[in-house]
């Protein structure tokens, strides 16, 4: 029973709290614009080393796959990526500067395990949690992203079974196509430079509905591998004069097990108010104050 950290402001905390939805930003968004990009640019390189391994009596499937990896990075951009980002560290100095203003702020304490509804289960194809990976430019010697790429790969040029008709064995490539691509994003979208790497972020992930999903008959298996939960419509907010969209992302509100107060001048106030919202909502959750002794002047 893991927990994780969510550091936000007074106004946010309300918003969580109040409507038990996350505003999940589009990865778009976010303050590293080489998000996504940066976990692309390691599976294609990952890929052209695996493929020269690739036996001679597979090399149709090479190729196949090499036109499968070149067209995630075209679908990419018309994939919609949403996240929450959370920390695996509690009341932390660098947390508190970067996502709480200058008066103060809050950290919110979830449990892991209860963070998403038990109705959004089938949907892990588009929506989970994902520790996030740091990696600089180059292949490291072991990472647990490109480790599952290389898995959902070798599944790809697996050879046709003699028993397998032609019609079965290009349905099944279709749905391994499909879901390489699903899960490449969720894994490239949990890769950022080492720079990051004090952040111990985890991120809530999802795909949402594209243009091209559209067109995928109902009923089927790739319908099925791309069908998506019944959530509210996008929404924007503002962020430094920039309209940011959002997605709103339902979790359940059993999950907070603890409120921090952040370094401020007025925590026994913020304490106080804070209380008062918790026990007149009936809800269940520890109140207490940051450690930490950050002034800002």
């Amino acid at each position: 029973m893991a927990s994780l950290y969510h550091y936000t402001s007074g106004k946010a905390l309300l918003g969580i709290l109040q409507s038990h939805y996350f505003w999940a930003t589009d990865i778009r968004f976010l303050n590293d614009y080489e998000e996504l990009n940066r976990g692309l640019d390691i599976f294609e390189s990952f890929t052209k080393d695996l493929l020269k391994d690739i036996p001679s009596d597979r090399e149709h499937l090479s190729e196949l796959v090499k036109i499968c990896v070149g067209n995630i990075r075209r679908n990419s951009k018309l994939t919609l990526i949403n996240l929450v980002s959370f920390s695996t560290e509690s009341d932390n100095l660098r947390q508190w500067m970067a996502y709480c203003n200058s008066v103060g702020g809050y950290c919110i304490e979830f449990d892991e395990d209860l963070i998403i509804p038990n109705y959004l289960d089938e949907y892990k194809n588009c929506l989970r949690l994902s520790e996030v990976e740091y990696l600089d430019s180059g292949l490291p010697s072991y990472s647990s992203s490109i480790y599952k790429f290389g898995e959902l790969i070798k599944d790809l040029t697996l050879a046709q079974d003699k028993q397998t008709s032609e019609a079965l064995f290009i349905e099944s490539f279709a749905l391994k196509v499909n879901k390489l691509f699903l899960d490449s994003m969720l894994l490239a979208s949990s890769i950022k430079p080492s720079e990051f790497s004090d952040e111990r972020e985890v991120r809530l992930l999802y795909i949402g509905k594209s243009k091209e999903n559209e067109t995928i008959s109902e009923g089927t298996d790739l319908s099925k591998l791309y069908a998506k939960p019944n959530l509210p419509e996008v929404g924007f907010r503002e962020v430094n004069d920039f309209l940011v969209p959002y997605q709103p992302l339902p979790f359940n509100i059993e999950a907070v097990k603890k409120i921090i107060i952040g370094p401020s001048s007025n925590m026994e106030l913020a304490e106080l108010g804070l209380k008062e919202f918790r026990d007149r909502n009936n809800l269940q959750f520890d109140v207490v104050h940051s450690k930490c002794t950050l002034r800002r002047l």
